[in-house]
């Protein structure tokens, strides 16, 4: 049987399986219309169709024209069609404005008035020597003839308004670009528009055509190199982000390996798990940037492991180590039990213990408030509890569950009042006692 393709007029569009004013049974992405032309054989009357491709449904509003042709008693369509190559406007150019189903809530040209207009433009591919044809963009002149006969489009995916998926290339080289709320005719990375580049060849700034070059936020209008995102690192040619990733390819070398790069670009960005982790893995190195602050918040703990860990650049001097705080209750303990142990030689050698300024007659007030700073300082007591070397009382409570090897909650309070129940950090290595 022959199938047979005929011009429609779009009179409605079912967006879901909700009931419509005009019928009580619809279907989504079905659509009522009428015959554009009146031809033999056409369909008399208002007709309903369905989309002719199982997996694939454009994006239909009234007053679109579409193609239907019917199989057994059912009527399908393809469309609308790209009448005047723009996205947002595929008018009916049939339309003629007397026809009878036109109605007062319509426009001239046969689209109803509440659908808004926004002029966006058909995406193109602009031409690239550098990245066209990236082994011999010198013998094949920009603009000749070689370079019209040699060129090829994209596969393309265009909403109405400034979405799209593009399956392209340079050269022979793979990109995929995913972009919305674009108002160029081709993909841009700037500030209301949200971009998702896959690159195989050529710079950031190469794929994405921009003249001024691409920085990232923190970057830009940055002057010292202290202020860049990357500056921590001990490699100089890691210590900025590398924006002439693979340039080499495509101007100086082509011999040299191109590599792929993603990039995601929005004027705001959310990563959030429901189920399960995030993770960030990366080979080299990880680098976090902002223009203002950078807050790290859990319900849980948090473990970094590292070889060595640095609070701001000048820690990399190594001339300020942090403090262990057992370690140091154990020195002040010391040291205060030395103190309060300290005895004065009077009249004929006989020991005298030390007094406290005021209290300049009372022997002993110095142990007294030895005494009274342990106690208030949680640092032990006066006499220890034996062992070698004696152990300040009370020991660190760790409260760790024996089973799981994991701090229990809630953590216990009571030791030492400098020292956080909080915040840990991990002992020096001992040496061998081998």
């Amino acid at each position: 049987m022959e199938q047979v393709f005929r011009l429609g007029h779009v009179l409605s569009v079912f967006e879901s399986d909700t009931q419509s004013p005009t019928s009580e049974n619809v279907q989504s992405q079905a659509i009522e219309f009428v015959d554009a032309i009146d031809t033999p054989g056409g369909t008399k009357g208002t007709k309903t169709a369905l989309p002719l491709m199982r997996g694939f449904s454009d994006s239909v509003a009234r007053g679109d024209s579409i193609f239907y042709t019917n199989i057994g008693e059912f009527y399908y369509y393809l469309g609308p069609i790209n009448t005047v190559n723009y996205p947002s406007y595929p008018l009916d150019l049939t339309h003629d404005g007397s026809k009878h189903y036109i109605k007062d809530n319509d426009n001239k040209d046969g689209y109803n008035k509440n659908i808004p207009f926004k002029g966006v433009q058909k995406l193109s591919k602009p031409r690239y020597p550098f990245m066209d044809h990236v082994r011999d963009y010198e013998s094949i002149v920009y603009n000749n003839e070689d370079y019209f006969d040699s060129t090829y489009s994209d596969m393309t995916l265009e909403g109405r308004y400034g979405n799209s998926i593009r399956l392209g290339a340079r050269d022979a080289h793979p990109q995929l670009i995913i972009s919305n709320n674009n108002k160029q005719n081709f993909e841009k990375i700037q500030i209301g528009t949200s971009t998702i580049g896959m690159t195989s060849i050529g710079r950031i700034e190469d794929n994405f055509i921009l003249n001024t070059g691409y920085r990232l936020s923190i970057d830009k209008g940055v002057v010292e190199i202290k202020d860049r995102v990357n500056f921590g690192h001990d490699d100089e040619n890691e210590k900025t982000f590398n924006y002439e990733y693979n340039r080499k390819s495509i101007y100086d070398d082509y011999s040299e390996k191109p590599s792929s790069q993603i990039i995601i670009s929005s004027d705001r960005i959310i990563f959030d798990s429901m189920v399960e982790d995030i993770t960030v893995s990366s080979n080299r190195n990880i680098n976090i940037g902002a223009n203002k602050n950078i807050s790290i918040v859990n319900k849980g703990f948090s473990v970094f492991q590292s070889q060595n860990i640095y609070i701001g650049q000048g820690a990399k001097l190594r001339t300020q180590p942090m403090v262990l705080g057992e370690n140091l209750r154990h020195l002040l303990a010391k040291i205060l039990r030395l103190i309060a142990d300290s005895y004065a030689l009077g009249d004929y050698n006989v020991p005298q213990p030390l007094t406290v300024f005021p209290n300049i007659t009372q022997a002993g007030s110095l142990r007294t408030e030895v005494d009274a700073i342990m106690k208030q300082f949680g640092l032990g007591t006066l006499v220890p509890p034996g062992g070698d070397p004696p152990t300040p009382d009370p020991g660190y409570l760790t409260n760790i569950d024996e089973e799981t090897n994991s701090a229990t909650q809630p953590i216990t309070t009571g030791n030492a009042s400098f020292l956080s129940n909080k915040y840990f950090i991990e002992p020096n290595q001992e040496p061998s006692q081998e």
